[in-house]
């Protein structure tokens, strides 16, 4: 999936912007612990329009990077919002920003809920089944950011324990880890980097959060 030039700039600004027209949802709502009422989600889901707006009158940037804001909640399938558009109708900086949001949302921690590990987070992702994102953008965000994305902390099954340092394209199940305990439960005090592809009798058992460690 290449995007170059300004259209990357555009991608990026419109991303980082998509949220923005959340500033016009009451933050008692925002920061709900319980479940929203219909109003309230009625609510929440004004912003992609609130934000469009923003970007566009306000702001002044292009329609391609307004539209990102107004078309990062629309689904592949047709049943997401507020127009409920679906597939290549969405525009494909859209369709990007919207898995991206959907994986940020994830790991990062929310009034009702904690953060995911970036495993847990990934593994929701790709259970879509075409459903809410475009495949074609999954795959390559699979291939970017791995299934078990870097900073990930892996239990191996020698019981040695290690941190995701970087993703193999050809074998996402094979990351590249800097070993952090030993097989015998013993702290790695030097920076030990192990090639999974080439250690063919280790694997790995578990993603573990890292709260659970201590370094």
């Amino acid at each position: 999936m290449k995007i170059s030039g300004h259209r990357l700039i555009q991608l990026v600004t419109g991303t980082l912007l998509h949220d923005i027209g959340m500033i016009k949802v009451p933050k008692e709502i925002l920061n709900k612990n319980e479940k929203l009422t219909a109003e309230e989600l009625q609510q929440v889901r004004t912003h992609p329009l609130y934000g469009y707006r923003i970007i566009s009158k306000e702001l002044k940037y292009p329609e391609d990077v307004a539209v990102i804001a107004l078309q990062h909640q629309e689904r592949w399938d047709g049943n997401g919002y507020p127009r409920g558009i679906r597939e290549e109708d969405i525009v494909l900086p859209a369709r990007i920003a919207a898995v991206a949001d959907a994986y940020e949302a994830m790991i990062n921690i929310r009034p009702y809920r904690r953060s995911l590990i970036g495993y847990s987070a990934m593994k929701g992702i790709l259970s879509d089944n075409g459903k809410h994102f475009d495949p074609q953008v999954l795959k390559a965000f699979l291939e970017s950011v791995g299934i078990y994305p870097v900073g990930s902390i892996l239990q191996m099954n020698n019981s040695s324990i290690g941190r995701v340092v970087a993703n193999q394209k050809a074998a996402p199940l094979r990351p590249n880890i800097e070993l952090l305990v030993d097989e015998y439960g013993v702290r790695v005090t030097g920076r030990e980097i192990i090639d999974l592809l080439e250690k063919k009798k280790l694997f790995i058992v578990k993603a573990i959060d890292p709260r659970t460690v201590n370094e």
